[in-house]
């Protein structure tokens, strides 16, 4: 199983949110958002971030670096790394696997990702029926060959003006989804390939009603 590192927010946990960072960062990249949050005393989590495993990135001259699949193209959208992201969705079932046997079932548990990693979370959208999916900064490569989503409950944010993701790549998820059926809106902001205060909270709100309704 990945090497990950985890904290909770509260004493006896009952929901679990897997965080997975983008290319070429580990597990720590979003390891202080959990202080960022503005949660519910109901939102009673344990966070999970993996750690990518260590591959050649063809875009980036075959370095090695940890990533979720290999990226051969600067436009995202020609020829994705499809079997990358599968495998690594395979890799977060296997965490989601542990976490069941810690008493998490899937209905209580989230996959969150940022860039590659928002991939991946969409990916386990078609795959496992969860508490929620969250894409930040991202875009969904795999829904194109999809025929159902499992997990209905989607948050997406993007930066307006985000040069490594275009916003219409979002754009494009967006219609994947709703071709699946599922009607979810892309909650845009003025920034970069990055997130912001701003959309941390509306993250916030989005975590304290998915639990408030389970």
């Amino acid at each position: 199983m990945l090497e990950f590192i985890s904290s909770q927010n509260a004493e006896n946990p009952e929901f679990a949110v897997v965080w997975l960072h983008g290319l070429g960062a580990d597990g720590h990249d979003f390891e202080s958002i959990v202080h960022e949050l503005e949660l519910s005393e109901q939102a009673k989590i344990k966070f999970i971030f993996p750690h990518a495993p260590i591959m050649p990135v063809t875009i980036n001259g075959g370095m090695k670096m940890r990533a979720w699949y290999d990226i051969a193209y600067a436009d995202l959208g020609s020829k994705p790394d499809l079997n990358g992201i599968v495998n690594s969705a395979k890799l977060i079932q296997e965490i989601l696997d542990d976490l069941l046997k810690q008493g998490f079932t899937r209905e209580k548990c989230f996959v969150v990702g940022f860039s590659q990693g928002g991939a991946v979370a969409l990916h386990l959208a078609t795959e496992e029926k969860l508490a929620g999916v969250v894409a930040l900064s991202s875009y969904g490569p795999t829904l194109t060959n999809a025929k159902e989503i499992k997990t209905e409950n989607i948050w997406l944010g993007h930066g307006s003006f985000d040069g490594v993701v275009p916003p219409v790549l979002g754009e494009n998820t967006v219609k994947e989804l709703e071709r699946l059926g599922v009607v979810v809106p892309l909650n845009t902001y003025p920034m970069q390939h990055s997130v912001c205060l701003e959309e941390l909270s509306d993250l916030s709100q989005w975590f304290n009603r998915s639990v408030a309704g389970t």
